[in-house]
């Protein structure tokens, strides 16, 4: 499979190629053949008693009233990628409104939704022209995330991006995470650590994390050593001689036992004093293995392309809504280890 270099520079090029590194266009946000992708608060609407949330627009977004929010903001946002055909940013537009919606409750939530989604609109005329030669004034975005050689190895197939989904969650100006650890199997307590310096920040990092879960987890082509998060068909226990014996028909999933990602974005113009920066953090009390050879691979080739490239997507989608009407040409994405082995 490809190599890359430690430090992985994702330029943005046009059209798409992947050679020794991952390069990826620069996309305009739009939301494809549909429009209006809000959400409206209703009541006793779709047989549904009570309030409750649905699609502005049911003709491109067709779904019934629910009083979940959330699963209103998953619809939209799937439809989006699948039905609508519209870009990525578009997607990540969609996650950042799903994010402030996010503690709010009946009308606010809707309009915490709306606010961010109708930061955007179709593509104009003049926006569909050929767009400029990047100019030195371009937003060069980078981040860094390094994961820790012990994992955790819990003893059945879990859903790591649920736990992310669910307890890494920030708030204030700026963004400070919730640190409460959270008890999870067997005893083990995971605790979220981050600051963000502008509200998009945190939701970059957070999505950041679950593109290289989904990249890795169930990515059974790359061998193990290659692999952050694992789903396996087996427990994997330290027998004599600290060797790893795998018990056939027994569910687990690994977990590196910390992660810790950084972020910084120079806002072109300022001097230096408009860098925007965030940090975050995830540990998991109690290690029961280790992951040596992830590190080493980390250490000579950078991490798969895949998980490289999502994370690149992530970064210059986010960077696009946090740096508003000035160019990202390129992202910096870097995978190694927290600590020498």
């Amino acid at each position: 499979m490809p190599k890359i270099a430690a430090f992985a520079l994702l330029w943005l090029l046009a059209p798409f190629q992947l050679t020794d590194g991952a390069m990826i266009p620069r996309q305009t946000t739009d939301f494809g053949v549909c429009t209006d992708p809000t959400i409206i608060y209703v009541q006793d609407q779709d047989g549904m008693l009570g309030y409750g949330y649905k699609p502005a627009n049911t003709d491109d977004f067709p779904h019934g009233a629910t009083a979940d929010i959330a699963t209103t903001i998953d619809f939209i946002r799937s439809t989006l990628q699948n039905a609508c055909r519209a870009p990525t940013t578009a997607w990540f537009l969609c996650t950042t409104a799903s994010a402030a919606a996010n503690g709010k409750e009946g009308q606010d939530a809707a309009d915490a939704f709306n606010n961010v989604m109708n930061q955007s609109s179709p593509l104009s005329e003049a926006s569909q022209a050929p767009a400029p030669a990047v100019s030195a004034a371009a937003v060069h975005p980078s981040l860094n995330m390094k994961f820790s050689k012990e994992t955790v190895v819990f003893g059945d197939h879990l859903d790591p991006i649920w736990w992310f989904k669910e307890y890494l969650k920030a708030d204030g100006q700026p963004a400070i995470c919730d640190e409460t650890p959270h008890r999870m199997p067997n005893d083990h307590y995971i605790t979220f650590t981050c600051e963000g310096a502008d509200p998009n920040i945190v939701p970059m990092m957070k999505e950041a994390l679950i593109a290289v879960v989904k990249d890795t987890i169930d990515n059974t082509a790359l061998p193990d050593d290659q692999r952050m998060f694992m789903h396996r068909e087996g427990l994997c226990w330290d027998g004599h001689n600290n060797q790893c014996h795998i018990t056939e028909g027994y569910p687990s999933t690994v977990f590196p036992q910390s992660v810790h990602v950084a972020v910084a974005i120079e806002v072109p113009g300022t001097g230096g004093a408009g860098a925007l920066s965030g940090n975050l953090r995830y540990n998991i009390a109690d290690s029961s293995s280790n992951n040596c050879g992830m590190c080493s691979y980390l250490s000579t080739s950078g991490g798969a392309v895949s998980a490289l490239t999502s994370v690149a997507q992530v970064v210059m989608g986010f960077s696009e809504l946090i740096v508003p009407g000035i160019a990202v040409a390129n992202a910096a994405v870097s995978f190694s280890c927290l600590t020498t082995y």
